[in-house]
């Protein structure tokens, strides 16, 4: 699998050609999705704070390219029920077997 470059102005570029406009030059891209004015913002829920600090990365990295990304840390347990519920807009996953 060939890694994706980093080019925030190329995300620019194929985000506005999908109609994403920064309309009322807050940073932030919106589109008019069935007569409602929608800004490009999602929530990523994060139950370790190891993570923190790369999301933090990541949020930075998106704004560059208009997109909003707001950063829950939340506890394992109300982690796991918003995933029962898929009550989330994005979430980062990595299950692994433990050590031996």
């Amino acid at each position: 699998t060939k890694a994706v470059p980093y080019n925030p102005q190329e995300a620019l570029k194929i985000l506005n050609g999908a109609g994403w406009k920064d309309s009322d030059k807050n940073g932030i891209l919106d589109k008019t999705i069935n007569g409602k004015k929608m800004e490009l913002s999602f929530t990523i829920i994060e139950p370790t704070q190891e993570m923190m600090k790369y999301l933090t990365v990541f949020k930075e990295d998106a704004s560059k390219a208009g997109v909003d990304i707001n950063i829950k840390n939340v506890e394992w347990n109300s982690f796991i029920k918003l995933l029962d519920e898929k009550n989330f807009d994005a979430v980062r996953l990595a299950w692994g077997g433990g050590g031996v």
